[in-house]
């Protein structure tokens, strides 16, 4: 069933049993519900009849907003609204199912709301953002940032986004590191030691501090997990663990 929450954000889900949690599946950043990943990983939740949702966070595929606007937060505040929508089905618990940015902001509303949430499944997630851009700019390249209000952010469509410096401050102010270490919550991450996007180093870094963890390296896999048979393990690693009671 398709839908738009709060007039803003597109979306499809579908209830099979009232008495299940739901599964939220995520998309990254400049990407959408449409995405291959998302599309898939909902088809086999479809297939047996396993509550889910997919949806679009403001600013990406046909939700309202501007990409320029999206932060940590901001879509955090999306993610609360797909769960305050899916709590007026009669859903009581959640899985989050995170990918490369999203991944930051599911362990984020996690970390708000961890009596509603059941498990998080996170694909090369981003960990955090502002440790990331810190070891790729530099103090130089970040004062740079904050006094020119903007960063070149190449899209996959070939065009620039220029991100404001709000953005980076945003990542540090959400900073799962400060509590990964207390996060209780079953977590599995599925990575690829190819990934140069989201280095391999920032999910080692969040399996030290929480070693209940299960982390699930894939050799030669990139971020976007191109190689065919890269993609369908990636997808089993995630099914597998969320199918799970």
């Amino acid at each position: 069933m398709k839908s738009l929450i709060n007039d803003k954000l597109e979306a499809e889900f579908e209830i099979f049993n009232t008495t299940q949690s739901c599964c939220i599946i995520m998309h990254g950043f400049d990407s959408s519900m449409h995405s291959r990943s998302v599309t898939s990983l909902a088809e086999k939740f479809a297939k047996d009849q396993q509550n889910y949702l997919r949806f679009s966070f403001k600013g990406h595929g046909n939700s309202q907003g501007s990409l320029s606007e999206t932060c940590v937060s901001n879509q955090v505040s999306d993610l609360k609204s797909v769960i305050e929508f899916l709590e007026a089905q009669g859903i009581e618990k959640f899985k989050l199912v995170g990918s490369s940015f999203s991944g930051q902001v599911a362990l984020c509303l996690a970390n708000q709301l961890p009596e509603k949430i059941q498990k998080i499944a996170l694909k090369c997630p981003l960990i955090s953002g502002a440790e990331l851009f810190a070891s790729q700019l530099g103090p130089v390249g970040l004062k740079q940032w904050e006094s020119s209000n903007k960063h070149e952010y190449p899209r996959y469509n070939g065009e620039v986004l220029n991100l404001p410096y709000n953005f980076y401050q945003d990542l540090s102010q959400n900073e799962p590191l400060q509590f990964l270490d207390n996060m209780q919550i079953p977590t599995t991450i599925v990575h690829g030691d190819a990934d140069t996007t989201v280095p391999i180093t920032q999910v080692i870094r969040a399996k030290q501090l929480q070693p209940k963890i299960e982390l699930d390296i894939i050799p030669n896999a990139d971020h976007r997990f191109s190689d065919p048979k890269h993609f369908q393990l990636m997808q089993e690693y995630l099914y597998d663990f969320l199918s799970e009671d």
